[in-house]
């Protein structure tokens, strides 16, 4: 699509001309005619000095109709040259039936359906439909509707009235209100309009939380995607301003941007779950593969609050720590079942667009005979499939493959419920399910789920522009201009800021660290740890420790804080800090082996080798398998002058190490030092012959001299022998 981001209107007035030359359209030709006319008597008006007190008005107006004429044209465009493109033979298939008749008939079926259920349950046989006839006339009106509204152009009073007034109607269903909340949403991800974006607003008032949750899902979808046009419409953000005011609008939308948020990463959960975590537990031989993942994993990860000790786990096993890897991910709202789920979307169920929006109903034709002919699994089950913590779609893919496994393996699945638990405490997992399935967070995390598929799974999936590409800036509301008064919620906002902390986006998360007054963070020690931890791992090493030390200064009994600040002193290569850093630590732990190894480092980063001898003793001690002390132990001895001590070291590493070059370098340069120029030559020349599986071999060989003169020329070494000790070496090999 064309760009239309200018703020001139002149500009915008010139592109719509050459739009129009493409796409022959009276009713669009006349628009914009109305337009160019209004807009030049304007420009007449002010170079004859008249003072209009409406300009401006007339102005924003010019600048929002010229939006909405540009995608009306595009949209025409798009239908009049992409026959083959789903939107335009869906568009074209709905072409006969308007949404008023639709509506209508709609309304009747729910109605004739309500009164079929009413009579069942009081076991009165007086009204005589085909139920199954009826499922299937409301399920095709409102696939209709969904398509109608989907492909539509922006919608005139009488089509928002429509639309209102059903979700205001008590005959239509709540079911049937989310997939209109859906149809509206998607129409609105395929062309800005006006009266939809209010439509969504209007949706977030309903008393349903499934209808109100889908609603502010969309609402945050669009108002990223179209950040620039939404200034010139005074409705939206005056519609907006009144709703930043309620407290459930505020943490509705946190709870959804970070939601959002996480679906981008669904593809990087999936590649770990698919290549790290389900291979991990099958190799542990603890769990056997099941057409939806592994057994056991969910009564796992189910466990109704049990004491995890109580189960006697190995805590050291592989199996442990995949199992819980994956729980956290779970809790954390991550998507873990994609790629099982990804596989079982084969179904014809979903080459129907609109069921990609329907909410998982026992009710839907395609699955009404489906559940009715499950006569080999308990009777809880219904309500364990539509309270189960997968979206919509996942849980249609789930009973169709039920479906699949036929009698044996429906009885199989029985056999296994009813080792697990008894019918009663089947209905209280039921009823636990059902109370988490009815919270706000969850529905908008299942039906985001259900986006997600759609946007990456659907047959046609190419041809939408997919608003969980990584390509798209992040839900950040720093990203979102008319998202700016969520800022002055600085609790949810340094939430938002830990969660992108916690998932790595460490530029988002100090973009929102940032964006609070200072008042806010200036008093706050945790606060700085965070944002000093963001710019470390964002290799801004400076601002890391001065962040650091901030924090530091606002709290002193911080060991974190003392051990980050350590490390990055040494990063910076401000080794006597780092050292006075590692003292500190040391004092509250002063076995810590990794503390003395740091504070050896520095010691020896600073050349001072004799100090250091005396620690890298005590680390030894400690640990003697660390060969990184053993090395660094004979490289000081060396060093301060102690070549027999160095050579005594060097000697027995190369028994235990024998390839390793750094070890024969040093050991060679040891003997050098001591005047035993044979056994030098001897070392360095079978370092050199080591090196001959690299290309670069000579190279190397080389930089290693240059290295080891460097650091032997306090030792006042004769460097014009030493670098003849490398000619003979070449010349030998020559």
């Amino acid at each position: 699509m064309t760009s239309f981001k200018s703020n001139n209107l002149s500009s915008k007035i010139e592109l719509i001309s050459t739009l129009l030359q493409k796409v022959p359209s009276y009713e669009l030709s006349e628009e914009y005619e109305q337009i160019r006319s209004t807009y030049s008597s304007m420009l007449h008006y002010m170079i004859k000095g008249i003072d209009d007190p409406n300009s401006r008005q007339i102005y924003t107006s010019l600048h929002r109709r010229c939006h909405v004429l540009f995608y009306r044209i595009n949209r025409i465009q798009r239908i009049q040259t992409n026959d083959s493109e789903k939107y335009t033979t869906t568009y074209k298939s709905t072409m006969t039936s308007s949404l008023q008749s639709l509506f209508a008939n709609l309304k009747s079926y729910c109605e004739k359906i309500k009164e079929f259920k009413s009579d069942f349950k009081s076991h009165i046989r007086e009204v005589n439909y085909d139920f199954e006839e009826l499922i299937q006339n409301r399920q095709d009106t409102l696939s209709n509707i969904f398509k109608k509204i989907w492909t539509s152009d922006v919608f005139n009073k009488s089509d928002y009235e429509l639309l209102t007034n059903s979700l205001e109607s008590d005959s239509i269903e709540s079911y049937d209100k989310s997939v209109i909340v859906s149809g509206v949403t998607l129409a609105l991800l395929e062309m800005f309009d006006e009266k939809k974006m209010m439509f969504l607003f209007d949706s977030y008032n309903h008393p349903d939380v499934s209808i109100r949750m889908r609603a502010i899902v969309g609402i945050v979808l669009c108002l990223r995607q179209y950040n620039y046009e939404i200034k010139h419409f005074s409705s939206i953000e005056s519609c907006l301003s009144l709703y930043y005011d309620s407290p459930d609008f505020i943490n509705d939308i946190f709870v959804v941007l970070m939601q959002l948020e996480y679906s981008t990463l669904t593809s990087q959960i999936s590649e770990k779950m698919r290549n790290d975590i389900i291979p991990s537990l099958l190799q542990s031989g603890k769990f056997k593969r099941t057409e939806l993942g592994l057994t056991e994993i969910d009564d796992y990860m189910t466990q109704n609050g049990e004491n995890p000790e109580w189960h006697h786990i190995d805590k050291s096993d592989k199996a442990y720590s995949k199992l819980q890897e994956m729980m956290e991910l779970q809790m954390d709202g991550a998507d873990v079942y994609m790629s099982t789920f990804h596989y079982l979307k084969n179904d014809l169920f979903f080459n129907d667009i609109s069921n990609w929006f329907m909410p998982f109903s026992l009710y839907h034709p395609h699955l009404y005979n489906i559940i009715q002919n499950m006569h080999f699994l308990p009777s809880s089950f219904k309500d364990l499939l539509v309270h189960a913590p997968f979206c919509s779609s996942d849980k249609y893919s789930f009973a169709f493959m039920l479906n699949n496994t036929g009698e044996a393996g429906q009885s199989l699945i029985n056999k296994s419920l009813s080792n697990e638990l008894n019918d009663d405490e089947l209905k209280e997992h039921v009823k636990d399910m059902k109370e988490e399935s009815n919270k706000s967070s969850d529905i908008s995390r299942q039906y985001i789920q259900d986006l997600y598929r759609f946007f990456t799974i659907y047959p046609f999936h190419y041809q939408f522009n997919n608003p969980f590409d990584k390509k798209n800036k992040s839900f950040s509301p720093l990203n979102i201009d008319i998202m700016s008064p969520l800022l002055s919620h600085s609790e949810d906002i340094l939430r938002l800021a830990d969660f992108y902390m916690r998932k790595e986006q460490y530029k988002e998360a100090l973009d929102l660290y940032f964006s609070q007054n200072p008042s806010e963070i200036s008093s706050s020690p945790s606060i700085w740890q965070k944002i000093g931890f963001c710019q470390q791992k964002s290799n801004d090493l400076k601002s890391a420790y001065n962040s650091y030390c901030i924090s530091y200064s606002l709290d002193s009994n911080s060991s974190w804080t003392l051990k980050h600040l350590a490390h990055v002193s040494y990063q910076l290569k401000q080794y006597d800090e780092s050292e006075a850093y590692y003292d500190l630590l040391l004092m509250g732990n002063p076995d810590n082996i990794q503390y003395l190894k740091r504070k050896a480092n520095c010691l020896t980063q600073s050349k001072r080798y004799s100090e250091a001898i005396p620690l890298l003793y005590k680390i030894y001690y400690l640990d003697e398998t660390c060969l990184d002390v053993e090395k660094e132990l004979a490289f000081c001895q060396l060093m301060s002058g102690n070549f027999e001590k160095s050579k005594d070291i060097y000697i027995k590493l190369t028994k235990e190490y024998s390839n390793d070059t750094e070890i024969l370098m040093n050991l060679g340069n040891v003997y050098y030092c001591l005047g035993d120029l044979e056994n030098s030559y001897k070392l360095f020349n079978i370092l050199y012959n080591q090196l001959s599986s690299l290309s670069d071999q000579k190279q190397i060989f080389k930089r290693m001299f240059v290295e080891s003169s460097k650091a032997l020329k306090p030792l006042s070494i004769d460097m014009l022998h030493y670098q003849m000790m490398y000619d003979s070496v070449i010349m030998t090999v020559l």
